[in-house]
């Protein structure tokens, strides 16, 4: 019986130590903040506006060294406004949290022991 006692806090204390995690800040990395905010060159905008999925807006090829179209000047927009970029991030994070809703919780391992006691005086 010991011997069992023993294997199980040994078991608890090694499981509730894989369990902990610590937090340690990090200051932010301004070079891919940059990064992440910089206006693409041409030819990147070019490539994001014929790989467009977009509802209301179809995929089209950008041409920049001809004059710009009506069409062609709104997927512009649409591709490098900052403030669609970030209802475009705020969307994608909507999503995420819509699937994390559906998934199903953690599982969890529970135990417990409890020892009858045996000739309890009456008061």
């Amino acid at each position: 019986m010991q011997l069992f006692r023993t294997i199980i806090f040994i078991s608890f204390a090694v499981l509730s130590l894989i369990g902990c995690s610590t937090y340690q800040p990090r200051p932010l990395n301004t070079a891919d903040l940059t990064r992440t905010l910089a206006t693409p060159d041409k030819k990147q905008i070019a490539q994001q506006a014929t790989l467009l999925n977009h509802p209301r807006i179809s995929p089209i090829y950008i041409d920049f060294s001809k004059p710009l179209t009506p069409k062609e000047l709104s997927v512009l927009a649409v591709l490098v406004s900052p403030d669609l970029k970030a209802l475009r991030a705020k969307e994608g994070v909507a999503n995420a949290q819509v699937f994390d809703a559906g998934l199903l919780p953690d599982p969890k391992l529970t135990y417990t022991y409890a020892k009858t006691l045996q000739n309890i005086p009456s008061c």
